[in-house]
């Protein structure tokens, strides 16, 4: 969409049919492309199921919750098809598969996102780091457990616009020089590279993958 500060989409191209989560396997020959909203305005909730540590947590996703995210779906979706059908690809496109090209009103291609819609494997921010009422303090330190940090993607204050990979890299690089004492190498200034920051030492300490977002 025009005049925003940054993407709210991001399109996944692949040359095999993926239905249900690749679940489910097809014998045709389809090219998918999964339309993803990267700026989600809705938000779930995880909250506990009981005091017991064996109960599975209660996981409410509250996908498209606020309209807005139907909305970027439904042109993510149109956009697709423009792409599709222009230039090379078109010659290689022999029909479309799913949603079809009889889905056509922005109210059937709504019908179509709340029936497929899913996460895309982007756990972060159930840790967040921030200001005094985040779990994490900006040292990535877990408040109120001394010694205790978490170092990995649900730090982040909020879910990237892109793939997660590469901030989780940097926060753990990050995070190895806050525990060897060490400032962040800054360019142009090799002075800096090996000063010492704080004395509370902590141990690195985390989950692969905590949470969901919606």
């Amino acid at each position: 969409m025009e005049g925003l500060p940054a993407p709210d989409l991001q399109y996944h191209v692949l040359p095999t049919p993926f239905v249900d989560q690749g679940l489910t396997e097809l014998s045709e020959r389809l090219l998918s492309v999964m339309v993803t909203a990267v700026a989600v305005a809705s938000r779930g909730a995880l909250t506990l199921r009981s005091a017991s540590p064996h109960a599975k947590p209660l996981i409410d996703p509250a996908y498209l919750a606020d309209k807005a995210d139907l909305d970027i779906l439904v042109a993510g979706v149109r956009q697709a098809r423009e792409i599709a059908s222009t230039g090379p690809l078109a010659s290689l496109v022999g029909g479309e598969w799913a949603p079809g090209e009889q889905v056509d009103s922005d109210e059937a291609i709504a019908d179509f996102v709340r029936r497929e819609v899913a996460t895309l494997f982007h756990p972060t921010s159930t840790c967040a780091m921030g200001g005094d009422d985040s779990v994490c303090d900006t040292e990535l330190r877990v408040r109120g457990v001394e010694g205790l940090r978490v170092v990995d993607a649900s730090v982040m204050p909020a879910v990237p616009r892109g793939n997660t990979n590469a901030p989780t890299i940097a926060i753990a690089e990050r995070a190895a020089d806050l525990i060897r004492g060490r400032a962040p190498r800054i360019r142009g200034r090799p002075e800096m590279r090996n000063a010492p920051v704080g004395d509370d030492g902590g141990v690195a300490a985390g989950t692969q993958a905590a949470g969901l977002t919606a």
